[in-house]
C-alpha cells in the first residue's frame, strides 16, 4: 500500500502533457515517501550513534583494561567499515541497484548486534561481532542518500533532504541514552542490543518497501 502511494507521488512529477513537474514543499512533506525516507535514515543513525558511543565500553567489558589497547581495538571496526563502505558503494553504482545494498547490511548488523548482547564477556566473539556490526551499520549511510535524491526533484528537494537529515539525527542523540538506560537497569547489553537490532530490521523492511523502479537508477 505504501509502495503504491510512493509510486503515485512520484507520478505527480509528470503532467498530462508529459512535462516534468517539480515537487512542492507541501506535497513532499505530506507524502508517504518523505515519511519513509526519514524513518529509514533514523534507523541508520540509531545504529551508528549507539555503537559509536559504546564500542570502547563494550570492549572494556570483555576484560581489556589498558586504555591504549581499548583505543587500538576500537579502531578495527572502523577500519573495516571504510573498506566495506567503499566496496558497497562501488557495487551499487556498478549494478545500478540501491535497495539490496542497504537491506543486506541492515540485516547483517541486526544479527551481529544480537551476538554482542549474548556473549558480552567473550573477547573474540565481541570483537568479531563489533567489526561486522559497525561496518554493516555504516554501509547504509552513504547509500541511503541515493533514495531521496532519486525520488524528490525540484527546488524543494534540498530543503526536504536537509529536513530528513535533521529529523534522523535525533536518533543519534537518543541512541546512546537508550543503550545506557537498558545497560544500567538490566545489567546486561542484551536488551539494548535487541533494541538496536530491531531498528536495523525496521530499516531493512522500510527500504524493501521502496519501489525498486523509483530508486534503481
Amino acid at each position: 500500500m505504501i509502495a503504491q502511494d510512493m509510486e503515485q507521488g512520484a507520478s505527480k512529477k509528470t503532467g498530462a502533457d508529459g512535462a516534468t513537474q517539480e515537487w512542492t514543499m507541501k506535497t513532499m512533506l505530506k507524502s508517504s515517501a518523505f515519511t519513509k525516507m526519514w524513518l529509514i535514515c533514523f534507523c541508520t543513525v540509531m545504529g551508528q550513534g549507539g555503537l559509536a558511543f559504546w564500542v570502547p565500553t563494550m570492549i572494556r567489558d570483555t576484560g581489556v583494561s589498558s586504555v591504549l589497547d581499548i583505543g587500538l581495538l576500537t579502531m578495527l571496526p572502523y577500519m573495516l567499515a571504510v573498506v566495506a563502505m567503499l566496496l558497497a558503494a562501488r557495487s551499487s553504482d556498478k549494478y545500478r541497484e540501491r535497495r539490496w545494498h542497504i537491506i543486506v547490511p541492515f540485516c547483517i548488523a541486526a544479527v551481529s548486534l544480537i551476538f554482542i548482547g549474548l556473549f558480552p564477556h567473550n573477547k573474540v566473539i565481541v570483537m568479531i561481532a563489533l567489526c561486522i556490526a559497525v561496518a554493516s551499520s555504516l554501509v547504509p549511510s552513504p547509500l541511503f542518500w541515493s533514495l531521496p535524491n532519486a525520488i524528490f526533484t525540484g527546488t524543494c528537494a534540498a530543503a526536504g533532504i536537509a529536513l530528513i537529515n535533521s529529523i534522523a539525527n535525533i536518533g543519534g542523540f537518543i541512541s546512546p541514552y537508550i543503550i545506557g538506560y537498558f545497560k544500567n537497569t538490566t545489567e546486561s547489553n542484551l536488551v539494548a542490543m535487541c533494541v538496536l537490532s530491531s531498528m536495523m530490521i525496521l530499516g531493512a523492511i522500510l527500504t524493501y518497501s521502496v519501489p525498486a523502479k523509483l530508486v534503481n537508477k
